[in-house]
């Protein structure tokens, strides 16, 4: 039995796996394999064994010892997996072959015959424009030309959760396929690209690259990107990345003696990862200069400091995703309005300045809409003309009411005020004036009596037993917001999950509010104070 090379790929007992020492371990006999694992938890170290140090892993106690054995699988090539996939071996021209149907959940069977005919017209691989090779052991390229006369016209290709050892063989995989637009390497441990220039031909025409959990760096992946001429959309979750600059090894992309170009990056996801530092971000995508969709989700971030003269704004940006860090104040959103000031869609949840004010969360949305005056979309749910006019009202008014200090001081801590005040024609006097013209304006809120149905069985005149959650809304609001309400009250996660509103004006009279009203305001659905709506949510 051949042994491998440090580097090779492995598949064993379901977990993939880079071999990263091959000999002798002190104290046994025999050859052992180091192998570091794609998934951590398959480890117990980090390869050292009593004292003495045999390999290294990039995450901590990745490592074991493996011998060497037939049950470990080195992988096939590209179209053997292809092959394997997508076309069956025939089973002859009079043969009867046992199907389930599929909407019997495995109960029953019936008999097929001919079913060579539809595996032939199926299984033409000339055909295929999306092809899904997931974990299917890939690890080394064909013959460009015989991939070529196999699937040229592969348009989107999923190669996650695979064996292949570095970017040539993913370059000469691509080298095959002319049209490929779309590629997903996600879970896959790639070693930097040894011929730069055959990157460059063999991505010609590639605008989405998919890098998640690859363990790549932020240094690797702007190689990769100035390498890709046409790309327009990049994602590099779950790579474990605290920082992008790199202040010793500034990327210039003739050090290989390619000139890449970073104009035409659109869209960069940088989900999941460690990152805390907003100027280290900013900074690293200065050369970015028609980003416009950013993707910052389940970072650390904690704070977003004002522009700075040393750093310029993004004003190509206009989707902006924040929601899972750890943002503590509400300074942030005044931040982000200098930062992009052609911000229309933020997601902007589950963060702590508006997590831990109860008080100040029940006001969130419009806070927020008043606050960036170019929003058009909040938490996935669009803002009205009238909603913005509601959300910015109520701010002068929470903001005076709250903050009764000298003009000078709170228009240094609410950037948008004076605006806010000039355009609604509201003068400095009538602010100084209350609280009372504030309460006023507070008072736009209505309260909600919500009764949750915990079971669908329950007849639907029964529900309002329970004691009610209230809420309180401006009227402005549309149906879609207060649904995404609801599904908070139960403590719903899950965001795409179903929420049924029935209007209740007596146990006589309940109407469902259908989802093609979600884009009606509730006060114009005939919510008001004190009105009793009943919800469920689908789970």
């Amino acid at each position: 039995m051949s042994l491998p090379a440090p580097g090779t790929r492995l598949w064993h007992s379901g977990n993939r796996g880079t071999v990263r020492f091959v000999g002798p371990v002190d104290g046994t006999s025999g050859i052992w394999l180091g192998v570091e694992w794609d998934d951590p938890a398959r480890g117990r170290h980090s390869g050292t064994k009593d004292g003495k140090h045999y390999f290294s892993c990039r995450i901590p106690n990745s490592g074991t010892f493996l011998r060497p054995s037939a049950h470990i699988d080195y992988g096939v090539s590209f179209l053997e997996a292809l092959r394997a996939k997508y076309i069956d071996l025939p089973q002859g021209p009079d043969s009867v072959e046992m199907i389930t149907l599929g909407s019997s959940n495995g109960a029953i069977r019936v008999e097929a015959a001919n079913l060579d005919k539809i595996r032939q017209k199926f299984s033409d691989l000339s055909r295929l424009r999306e092809v899904s090779l997931d974990g299917r052991k890939v690890v080394r390229a064909d013959d460009p030309e015989a991939i070529k006369n196999t699937c040229a016209n592969i348009g989107g290709l999923n190669l996650t959760q695979n064996l292949i050892p570095d970017w040539d063989t993913v370059a000469e995989i691509a080298s095959g396929l002319p049209r490929l637009v779309r590629l997903e390497l996600n879970a896959n441990r790639l070693q930097p690209c040894r011929n730069p220039s055959a990157m460059m031909t063999s991505f010609e025409h590639l605008k989405e690259l998919h890098l998640n959990e690859t363990l790549i760096s932020w240094t690797q992946a702007q190689t990769v990107i100035c390498l890709l001429p046409r790309l327009e959309v990049i994602e590099l979750g779950y790579n474990r990345m605290d920082h992008l600059i790199d202040k010793g090894d500034p990327i210039t992309a003739d050090r290989s003696g390619v000139t890449g170009s970073f104009n035409s990056l659109q869209s960069l996801n940088l989900d999941a990862n460690e990152l805390c530092n907003w100027e280290d971000i900013i900074s690293s995508l200065q050369r970015y200069k028609q980003l416009s969709r950013l993707i910052l989700n389940s970072n650390t971030l904690q704070t977003i400091p004002f522009p700075t003269s040393a750093l310029q704004f993004r004003p190509a940006i206009n989707f902006l995703s924040l929601s899972s860090n750890q943002l503590n104040s509400w300074t942030v959103l005044d931040a982000l309005a200098d930062w992009f000031p052609m911000l229309e869609i933020l997601h902007i949840h589950e963060n702590p300045f508006i997590l831990q004010d109860k008080a100040m969360a029940s006001f969130a949305r419009q806070l927020i809409i008043a606050s960036i005056p170019s929003l058009k979309f909040l938490n996935g749910t669009a803002i009205s003309s009238r909603e913005r006019t509601d959300s910015e009202l109520f701010y002068i008014s929470y903001i005076t009411r709250t903050n009764p200090h000298i003009e000078a001081s709170r228009q240094r801590q609410h950037p948008q005020l004076a605006a806010l005040r000039s355009k609604h024609d509201i003068p400095e006097e009538a602010i100084k004036q209350a609280p009372a013209s504030a309460e006023l304006m507070k008072n736009r809120l209505i309260a909600l009596n919500a009764y949750q149905r915990l079971s669908h069985s329950t007849p639907i005149e029964d529900v309002p037993a329970a004691p009610p959650v209230q809420l309180r809304v401006l009227p402005s609001m549309q149906l879609s917001t207060l649904r995404q309400k609801l599904r908070k009250v139960a403590k719903i996660k899950t965001k795409d999950a179903g929420v049924k509103v029935w209007i209740m004006r007596d146990r006589e009279q309940i109407v469902e509010l259908a989802n093609d009203r979600d884009a009606q305001d509730i006060g114009w659905l005939g919510l008001e104070q004190e009105s009793s709506i009943i919800f469920e949510v689908d789970q």
